[in-house]
């Protein structure tokens, strides 16, 4: 009881100076007012880009046979990833009349790398049901991708074949790409088709050009190309994957196949 009886009077005096010092304060004089007030309008923040994406989660791709028609969802993709952002899934959803309707494309890393050294890929085919291919690359000690390869069907058939591109960068703006695969059952493997890829300096694309070499279907020598390119304030959220950068699908098989 001694005990408790000293603590109460010191409890006491606290509460005492809390409310002497909160008179002291409250009866201040005040300084004189301004006859003018000043009105601080504070701006308004910065618009928001809606087309910086960093990760985009889900796409949808639409389709019209011919004008009229009508929209109708082709294929839906839902993308995943780990804890270093990096992609490592993508379920892919299509809509037409397939076989299968759903397929899962899987991307493998060593370590931390920022590529992936391996794609599991589904071939989508309409009549049969989903098969799988896989492609490996190879990058360079500075990161640069310098082959990549995999196998796929002949023209859709049952057999695999081994096809790989080659990759080589004469100058910091330019990378060209050697791409080898078979003109037919069983041949062995022929430069089918050569790559030219330039960037402007600002770091966007400038120019592209496909010429074909001994292809079964276009005539030797002849080629594809797009240049003068006119870009948009509107960013593609698939350019901030990590896969992005090749004018082809890392995606889906065939592996042959543009994005363009």
């Amino acid at each position: 009881m001694m005990r408790l009886y000293k603590i109460i009077p010191l409890i006491s005096l606290t509460f005492l100076l809390i409310f002497q010092n909160s008179i002291n304060t409250g009866c201040t004089k005040p300084q004189d007012i301004p006859a003018v007030d000043t009105i601080i309008i504070t701006p308004p923040p910065p618009p928001v880009n809606n087309d910086t994406v960093s990760l985009v989660r889900k796409l949808d791709e639409l389709t019209s046979l011919y004008p009229g028609y009508g929209i109708n969802k082709e294929r839906s993709f839902s993308f995943y990833y780990d804890a270093q952002k990096r992609l490592t899934s993508v379920g892919i959803k299509v809509y037409p009349l397939y076989v299968t309707d759903t397929f899962t494309t899987r991307l493998e890393y060593i370590g931390n790398s920022k590529f992936p050294y391996r794609i599991i890929m589904p071939a989508i085919n309409v009549f049969s049901p989903p098969s799988y291919d896989t492609t490996w690359f190879f990058y360079a000690a500075n990161g640069k991708l310098q082959k990549d390869s995999s196998y796929e069907r002949w023209l859709g058939g049952p057999e695999r074949e081994p096809f790989y591109r080659i990759y080589s960068y004469p100058d910091s703006n330019t990378a060209k790409i050697d791409w080898y695969w078979i003109p037919a059952v069983s041949a062995n493997l022929t430069l089918m088709r050569r790559d030219t890829v330039k960037f402007n300096a600002t770091g966007r694309l400038d120019f592209i050009k496909a010429v074909y070499l001994n292809d079964p279907i276009r005539a030797d020598g002849a080629y594809a190309k797009a240049e003068a390119f006119t870009f948009s304030q509107i960013v593609n959220p698939l350019s901030k994957l990590n896969i992005s950068g090749t004018p082809y699908a890392l995606i889906y098989t065939e592996v042959k196949k543009e994005l363009l």
